[in-house]
């Protein structure tokens, strides 16, 4: 009943935001925007003044060229556009109570002495919110770059800032044409545009620019019909051999997607789009058992069917509408297998998705609203390949049954609406949204208990240190919503100067601490006109709490569900009658009463130079983050120090859900990016940066609850030195090439006994005088490669119908990259990797457009 009410809810308030306000019939106007050979200009802002009031409408043109003014007084106007490399074009126009005919507005292109002045322009008359620094990969530079097809935010990625993301979950804040997401399950195709550190300082949004990626999906209303259809492949015969394998692992992949998209009438447009992943994807086990060491490779099959569906209406009374559908089915056998993890240890899995969004963009007298409604259901499960109790040795094997029963079905409901007006030198946005979310969830992970060996020694002699298990009933259901609203303004204070200001709140329904105000300050200054530009800005960001935590708040509160640890049980059979005892003391899972959101303050300033009269950039930033309040677990009923005596008699362990830790980002940053030859693309960023933090994250424990200072250290991401490069060149005859290089210096891993020596049954202690992650991991180099050529396909050379092919290198030089550094003393593999990135793998491509 509760979510029909919400759908009802949100189905009338899109209608009666849509409805035009009642009065005086207004009048009308549309048109289209066109380069001198005819084709249509999308995103040029146009401008309709009225002669005798002087009062202003601005729209933009959308992808087919076309813009619309309604609800405008009838009379007499003044029409303009303008856009980079082309003349200002400017026509007197008449608008009356009824639609006419369409204006066609002509833009000419500019002479390259006037394209020149345009662009040196745009550093001298800056903008606080458009910063050169921001990553924007649109859909021809995504197809160059050497991207795997089911990774498309891999490259973009790269640019982002871990500290940036710490209040939370540590995962970047994913938007989907402007709503939140919890994944991009859409066919690569369907991907127009991605940004990274777009508008860094917006009221907006939740996160930094730096922790947020920005998916802009295609929106076609398009005139002719048209469409692509391509396919990857991957074969292990093209593939080189793992670091830690003896052969190569034995690897098909094959990816096809296919897109097609028209007219169904004047003013409404589709697009289909669809994927099928066949991927058996292979790991390499990497671990030391009884009988010695265990190498091999073993497949984790895969199979994904990706549909995507939308509906664009132009130029309807109520505005621009587009309804856009998803589908998603994905499942996998045997999955968690490689390093130490054993081939009985797997797991399968099923993910089932069904989502449906709504957008409706309208102009009111030059105040333009847009409204988001979604609705996402999906269904998740995890279950064990083998129900065996689990074996964890540390820092040598994990076998047995995984432990893992899991089915969790959501429905998450996304409201936005924002709306923007411009008056004189302001720019005012604001908005708010809402996400109700209803979980219903089954997780019986540990109902058949788990064994934990300090070391294989301590495995062959049959002596565990700890059995856990979980009894009780699994099945919980809640409700959690979200709340946000957020009001900005941009000030040109001067054509040189900017200014952009503004306010947001939040709430949550399971947070009793929460509408806190995070205020963003930033600017943009340009001295004397010249080609530089300061940027500072500073800005406070809040987190939100984490699903996973409403989820163990209600099931691990000793009576849904108990957890038993048993320090040095019997093996295997801990329990002589099969049955845990009612005096065996249970432990408990519990949220913080007094806890709040954590919160990031960033701040930063930076200058941007354009260099000589091209599309060169050159920008150096220095950024400070500091972490309050982030997450973390502690033990509130571990023994006194040197006893084995618990604070409270009546529970074992007593873990904590708190915002008590904290972290400190220095980084300085220099990105070069430039287009100063035709046909050629590249970003270049060079960051070093220091981070250090007490919490590995919202489920991460210290080494003593009643010590936390040895926690400061480097944080799990903390990488000194790092360095991307992407670029591509179109070369004669239609080849182009394409570049991804990154390289960085080494992250820390934690160093630990491998021992419970405070009898708290955690096994995190670390050696006497040691911090934490005080070992340091290798550097990482990796370069990827992409060649392709296009054909033609037809006679005109305007023709849209063209094949490409193309070869993607992955890990091209075939570089050894290790990666899990084994900090267990106990482990034969201390102070060595367990496991290494792929060897070099071959890729290839077909694409036909028609």
């Amino acid at each position: 009943m509760a979510r029909l009410i919400l759908s009802l809810s949100a189905a009338v308030l899109a209608v009666l935001l849509a409805v035009p306000a009642s009065g005086k019939e207004p009048g009308k106007l549309t048109g289209v925007v066109v380069d001198p050979s005819g084709a249509a200009i999308p995103g040029i802002q146009v401008k309709l003044t009225n002669r005798a009031t002087a009062k202003v409408f601005i729209t933009s043109s959308d992808a087919m060229g076309r813009f619309e003014f309604d609800d405008v007084t009838p009379g007499r106007y003044d029409l303009s556009a303008e856009a980079r490399g082309f003349n200002p074009a400017r026509m007197k126009v008449k608008v009356g109570t009824r639609s006419g005919s369409a204006v066609r507005v002509q833009m000419e292109l500019a002479k390259l002495k006037e394209k020149l002045t345009v662009r040196s322009d745009s550093l001298s008359s800056p903008s606080a919110e458009d910063n050169t620094s921001a990553v924007a990969i649109n859909e021809s530079l995504l197809m160059d770059l050497p991207i795997k097809y089911d990774q498309p935010l891999a490259v973009p990625s790269l640019f982002m800032d871990d500290a940036a993301m710490a209040a939370g979950t540590g995962k970047p804040e994913l938007l989907v044409d402007g709503l939140p997401a919890d994944n991009l399950d859409v066919p690569a195709v369907s991907i127009q545009k991605i940004s990274i550190n777009k508008n860094p300082y917006s009221a907006e949004y939740r996160r930094p620019g730096k922790g947020r990626i920005e998916v802009t999906l295609k929106h076609h209303v398009d005139q002719k019909y048209h469409g692509t259809l391509s396919t990857v492949a991957q074969n292990s015969v093209f593939a080189a051999r793992d670091a830690f394998a003896t052969s190569v692992p034995p690897e098909t992949r094959y990816l096809s997607e296919a897109e097609v998209a028209g007219p169904i009438s004047h003013n409404i447009g589709f697009v289909l789009a669809g994927r099928y992943d066949y991927n058996d994807e292979a790991r390499v086990v990497n671990a030391v058992t009884p009988n010695g060491p265990q190498v091999e490779n073993f497949v984790l099959p895969q199979r994904n069917i990706l549909l995507s569906g939308r509906l664009n209406f132009t130029h309807t009374k109520a505005g621009n509408i587009g309804v856009a559908y998803k589908y998603a089915n994905l499942s996998g056998k045997d999955q968690g297998v490689g390093g130490f993890v054993l081939p009985e240890h797997a797991t399968n899995y099923f993910f089932h998705q069904n989502d449906v969004r709504i957008s409706d963009e309208k102009n009111w007298n030059g105040l333009v609203n847009k409204l988001l409604v979604g609705v996402g259901l999906w269904d998740e499960n995890l279950d064990n390949v083998s129900n065996a109790p689990a074996l964890a040795v540390l820092g040598a094997f994990y076998g047995g049954g995984a432990q893992a029963a899991r089915h969790e079905q959501n429905t998450v409901v996304n409201i936005a609406d924002v709306a923007a007006l411009s008056a004189g030198k302001h720019t005012v946005k604001f908005g708010g949204g809402a996400e109700p979310r209803f979980v219903s969830l089954f997780n019986a992970a540990n109902f058949g208990g788990t064994f934990t060996f300090p070391s294989l020694n301590a495995f062959v002699l049959g002596r565990p240190s700890l059995y856990t298990l979980n009894v009780g009933r699994p099945q919980i259901s809640f409700n959690q919503y979200k709340f946000y609203a957020f009001v900005q303004d941009e000030y040109r204070l001067r054509p040189n100067l900017s200014l952009s200001y503004g306010l947001r709140r939040q709430w949550q329904s399971n947070v009793s601490h929460g509408g806190d105000f995070a205020p963003r300050l930033a600017l943009a200054y340009s001295p004397g006109g010249s080609h530089t530009v300061v940027r500072a800005g500073v800005g406070v960001f809040y987190g939100t709490q984490p699903a996973e935590m409403a989820t163990d708040n209600l099931l691990y509160d000793g009576v849904q569900i108990r957890k038993v640890d048993i320090a040095d049980p019997f093996y295997p059979t801990p329990f002589p009658a099969g049955v845990v005892p009612p005096t065996v003391l249970p432990s408990v899972l519990r949220i913080a009463p007094n806890i709040r959101f954590p919160y990031l303050i960033q701040s930063n300033v930076s200058v941007e130079r354009q260099i000589g009269g091209g599309q060169n950039f050159l920008s150096v930033d220095y950024t400070m983050i500091r972490g309050v309040g982030l997450y973390r677990e502690r033990n509130l009923n571990a023994p006194f120090p040197g006893t084995d005596t618990r604070p409270d008699p009546s529970f074992i362990n007593f873990i904590q859900y708190e915002t008590s830790a904290s972290s400190r980002s220095n980084s300085l940053e220099v990105t070069f990016r430039s287009r100063a030859i035709k046909g050629f693309n590249l970003l270049a960023q060079y960051r070093l940066a220091r981070t250090l933090d007490n919490t590995g994250g919202f489920q991460s424990l210290p080494a003593n609850s009643y010590n936390l200072g040895p926690e400061w250290g480097r944080a799990n991401y903390d990488r000194r030195n790092r360095f991307n490069l992407v670029g591509t060149y179109s070369l004669f005859r239609d080849f182009r090439v394409g570049a991804v290089l990154s390289v960085s210096s080494g992250m820390p891993y934690d160093v630990t006994t491998g021992f419970d020596n405070n009898r708290d049954t955690i096994f995190t202690d670390r050696p006497s005088g040691l911090t934490r992650n005080t070992g340091n991991g290798p550097s990482f180099a990796n370069l990827d490669l992409r060649c392709s050529k296009a054909y033609r396909l037809g006679k005109d050379q305007k023709s849209s119908r063209r094949l490409e092919v193309g070869v993607d290198a992955f890990n091209s030089l075939n570089h050894v990259n290790f990666r899990n550094y084994v900090g267990t003393m106990t482990s034969p593999f201390f102070g060595r990797a367990e496991s290494a990135r792929p060897g070099r793998q071959l890729q290839f491509s077909m694409k036909l457009n028609f």
